[in-house]
């Protein structure tokens, strides 16, 4: 196995210094072969990818490649079909398709958009008949599998730095993808995505769902940003579909890459609203006694802004900052900006009824991101009736459209003037009852459901269906 790994080296090498420019495009298909092979052999050898199954993906490959005419391809087909029945889908989850899916962090979570995305989608296919396999990020070898709603979890190995974690998970995953009968693999952000041209070479059907331009972050630099703009570029050339969250971003592709992306919204169940039961326990929150956050403490969430906004705002409500810190600079300097401020309350990761009480009795709803997909908190603020201010992305006023308010993006002077503003004037029954009936109209869970599944139709064979590739309300 290694002397294998060593004369694709040495092929790899003897190609590159003889290679001319005429024969450059022969040669990187072969380069790109050989690479495979050797990484294949370093993850067989310590364990990672499971030789059974890779060798039986092998040998379907094999015998896909055969050199069949038309019709004997044809009745093979159709002898396959008869034996074992057809897996094309002319219904909803009526036939069991397999999806895999990777890019995020941990399944059930709400660490993040994503994450939160991910699960509900996961969760919500398998109900409608679906097998859904999805690959969380962990820091142990060997494949730790759990089943939680019907959705199968395989944890991934991975490593801590920041910069590397999604890249090393998302080809592990890939790889471990391959050796498994899955119709469809998922990939969700455009960073894990890079792998996708691997699942192409064998044959895979893929999709991949842009959860924003994740390389215009503050936080990514140097290397991070040029592997994350590389995913972008893989996933507009080699995905089968491409699925985006906003009209922008849809803009975006068609004009950077001739890709025409299908625009499938995030959607949000909707709920009905608690009143203060747990959070007056908890936190000595009463309802429209404060201001609402809820999300990541990093820079491309703007919570920083929101802090300095609120500080420089002549408001009575208190600031609730609903999301996890982490170990970093950033979170470091928000600490030490809310540090003895008693009208500032941090509450960590909050899920359940307490969340759901957060945003029911809030006063305002606020989201200073920097940089967006389609942020579900706000869909979820939206949902509830509840006044919501944002940053004036695109990303965000479209969403909102004219149910919310907006301020300029990383200016804290108008973002207080707009906190005053705001939380001086709640919403009208009226208005709040407008803003429902909005949100059901164009962020409808089941219609991304049956978009989605659509999708997944399309990339196995079938034609796609009625559905938008652009416009709406986002």
């Amino acid at each position: 196995m290694v002397a294998c790994a060593l004369a694709a080296i040495a092929e790899l090498k003897f190609g590159i210094r003889h290679i001319g420019a005429a024969a450059y495009g022969t040669f990187m298909a072969k380069a790109l072969r050989l690479l495979l092979i050797l990484l294949l052999t370093l993850l067989i050898a310590h364990g990672v990818v499971e030789v059974r199954g890779l060798l039986a993906l092998v040998a379907l490959k094999l015998e896909k490649a055969r050199k069949l005419r038309p019709e004997e391809d044809d009745e093979v087909e159709k002898r396959h079909d008869r034996q074992n029945g057809s897996k094309r889908c002319h219904g909803k989850g009526d036939f069991g398709m397999k999806v895999a899916m990777i890019g995020h962090k941990d399944f059930p979570s709400r660490s993040g958009g994503v994450e939160v995305m991910v699960g509900g989608l996961a969760a919500s296919l398998v109900r409608r008949g679906y097998e859904v396999t999805v690959y969380n990020r962990g820091l142990q070898k060997g494949h730790n599998v759990y089943t939680t709603e019907g959705v199968q979890a395989r944890r991934i190995f991975t490593v801590q730095k920041a910069s590397l974690n999604a890249m090393v998970y998302s080809f592990l995953a890939t790889f471990d993808a391959l050796t498994r009968d899955c119709d469809v693999i998922h990939y969700h952000a455009i960073g894990p995505s890079v792998p996708l041209v691997i699942a192409k070479l064998f044959g895979k059907h893929t999709v991949c769902t842009v959860h924003g331009l994740n390389w215009k972050v503050d936080k990514w630099g140097g290397f991070a940003s040029a592997y994350l703009r590389l995913g972008e570029r893989v996933a507009a050339k080699y995905a089968d579909d491409l699925v985006v969250l906003s009209e922008s971003e849809w803009n975006y592709f068609q004009e950077k890459y001739d890709r025409t992306a299908i625009l499938i919204p995030n959607a949000v169940q909707m709920r009905q609203p608690l009143p203060c039961n747990l959070i007056r326990e908890k936190y000595g929150l009463e309802a429209g006694s404060y201001i609402l956050y809820v999300g990541r403490i990093s820079p491309e969430k703007g919570p920083l802004d929101l802090v300095e906004g609120y500080l420089k705002a002549h408001t009575d409500k208190k600031l609730v900052l609903a999301g996890p810190f982490a170990e970093t600079e950033y979170c470091t300097t928000v600490r030490e900006k809310i540090a003895g401020n008693p009208n500032i309350i941090t509450t960590g990761y909050v899920v359940g009824d307490a969340l759901l009480e957060l945003y029911s009795n809030c006063a305002l709803f606020v989201l200073p991101s920097h940089t967006e997909g389609l942020s579900l908190s706000l869909l979820e603020a939206l949902s509830l009736g509840v006044k919501c201010l944002v940053s004036d992305i695109p990303e965000n006023t479209t969403v909102t459209a004219d149910y919310g308010t907006e301020f300029r993006t990383e200016d804290t002077d108008s973002l207080a003037r707009a906190l005053e503003r705001d939380t001086a004037r709640p919403l009208t029954p009226e208005q709040s009852k407008a803003q429902l009936d909005y949100v059901r109209a164009n962020f409808d869970y089941d219609i991304m459901l049956d978009r989605y599944e659509e999708v997944y139709h399309h990339v196995t064979g079938d034609p796609l269906k009625a559905m938008p590739s652009h416009g709406g309300a986002v």
